[in-house]
This record gives C-alpha cells, sequence and structure tokens, in this order.
C-alpha cells in the first residue's frame, strides 16, 4: 500500500511537470484554428470552455486535465478545416465522456495494484476501449459523409501517432 500511494504520487508528479512543460512551451493559435474550436466547442454544448494550447513537442492531439481541462494540438495550420474540426471533436469528446477521470482511476488502481501484472494490461484494454468509445460517441451523430472523413482523418493520423506515447492519464 506505502509503495502504491508513493507511485501515484510520483506519477502526478511527473504529470504535473509535463503538463506545465506544454503549457509554458505553446504557440500562437491562429484565429481560423481558434474559430474551429469555437464552433466544435458550442456544438458539443460545452458550458466552460476547455483551454486549447499549440506546440510541437508531443506532435499528436490529445487532452488533459480533468479540473481544469485542456487539449493540446501540434501546429496543424497545414490540414482542411474539417480535419481539424475532427481532431477537436474527438479530444472534446475523450473531455465531455469523462475519459480522463476514468484513466486517472485507473492509474490510482495500477498503483495500488503494482504487483499484479494482469491491472496493467487491464490498463491498455481500458485506454483502447476509451478510444473505440470516444470514436463511436463522435461517429453517432454524424451523417455517413461525415463518418468516413472523420475516418479518414483517424487513419491520416495513426502514421504520425506510431511511436509516440500518448497515454497522458489525467
Amino acid at each position: 500500500l506505502i509503495y502504491g500511494l508513493y507511485d501515484f504520487a510520483r506519477q502526478m508528479y511527473y504529470y504535473n511537470r509535463l503538463i506545465g512543460l506544454y503549457k509554458r512551451i505553446q504557440w500562437d493559435i491562429p484565429e481560423r484554428i481558434r474559430n474551429i474550436y469555437a464552433d466544435v466547442v458550442k456544438e458539443l454544448g460545452f458550458k466552460r470552455t476547455p483551454q486549447l494550447v499549440c506546440n510541437d513537442i508531443s506532435g499528436i492531439p490529445f487532452a488533459a486535465g480533468f479540473i481544469k481541462p485542456m487539449v493540446f494540438i501540434p501546429p496543424v495550420t497545414e490540414l482542411s478545416d474539417n480535419d481539424i474540426k475532427n481532431i477537436f471533436r474527438h479530444e472534446l469528446t475523450h473531455i465531455k465522456n469523462k475519459d480522463i477521470l476514468v484513466k486517472l482511476m485507473c492509474s490510482i488502481f495500477c498503483s495500488l495494484m503494482w504487483w499484479n501484472p494482469l491491472v496493467h494490461i487491464l490498463k491498455q484494454d481500458i485506454s483502447q476501449i476509451l478510444e473505440i468509445k470516444c470514436d463511436l460517441r463522435v461517429c453517432n451523430g454524424l451523417d455517413v459523409d461525415k463518418r468516413a472523413s472523420y475516418l479518414r482523418t483517424i487513419i491520416n493520423f495513426i502514421g504520425t501517432m506510431s511511436g509516440k506515447s500518448r497515454d497522458v492519464y489525467y
């Protein structure tokens, strides 16, 4: 139990340092991107707009923060408006579904059960299930053409994500 608490505290420390680094090294977001983001936030019915941060550290878009949610994106100015909108839909859906909180709880459980290898397999499976759930939720409200466009956007980013970790848990 003591090691589990230590491990979780260590993870939180490194998580906070990483998010702090990402926030410190941010670029100006072009007006076009901010407008698309505002449209998607309104479309998904957020009461408070999650912070949008742009930098090239991770190279992939991701959502983080369960108290003050943020969406981190790499420079995406070369993408079409539709691709950018799909990326924002996906990341904001993670926030709306509280997937970040689920991953936090999973991380706490893994820290407490650190000695059991099945728990770490479960953590990976939960991460994949949350991605699939998010994709299904995004596609649920779209017509056939927009679904195809969304899936093309995902396929375009699969090559970008290979070799890069996407596991930001909180």
